[in-house]
């Protein structure tokens, strides 16, 4: 491994430590360093974006909470996309959600 691979290659490098380091295991089922590599790779990559997922799901919690006063906003200012936008943007802010956060992760 040289120090472009680190850089540019960071999933490939990771796995390949993994698989390196669990090569030392005796071979009682022939692949199984593989398997355990893979399976603990998945692991990590699943805690460290862990928080970002769980933040993302909340959002879109909230932002089904508060869908049926954003529809009878839709019916109440029908005709006036203005005011049917500040009256949004007021329900946002009371309801504490972030309308962004559901597709950027904010």
């Amino acid at each position: 491994m040289n120090i472009g691979d680190i850089i540019l290659n960071p999933f490939v490098t990771v796995l390949v430590a993994l698989y390196k380091l669990l090569n030392v295991l005796p071979e009682l089922i022939p692949g199984l360093d593989t398997v355990l590599a893979i399976v603990l790779f998945t692991v990590l990559v699943r805690l460290i974006t862990h928080p970002l997922t769980a933040q993302q799901q909340r959002s879109m919690r909230r932002m089904q909470e508060v869908q049926p006063r954003l529809d009878e906003l839709k019916k109440k200012y029908a005709n006036d996309r203005e005011k049917l936008s500040q009256a949004q943007m007021e329900l946002y802010r009371e309801a504490g959600v972030n309308p962004w956060a559901v597709v950027c992760r904010c």
